[in-house]
């Protein structure tokens, strides 16, 4: 009987391709979200961070 077969990590499509960061300014992350505001209107604040020194700008 052949030993059970290990399960492999779930990785999400295009993980595998994001570089790593090796020094600072190497690497930029961002994330924006939409949020309602009392007045009926919407914002969209955005944030960008530098993977590899963990300052966030913006």
């Amino acid at each position: 009987m052949p030993p059970p077969s290990v399960p492999k990590p779930c990785v999400w499509p295009g993980k595998a391709a994001r570089p790593k960061p090796i020094r600072a300014n190497h690497v930029w992350v961002s994330d924006t979200t939409y949020l309602p505001l009392a007045t009926g209107m919407c914002t969209s604040p955005c944030a960008f961070q530098d993977a590899g020194t963990k300052h966030v700008v913006g």
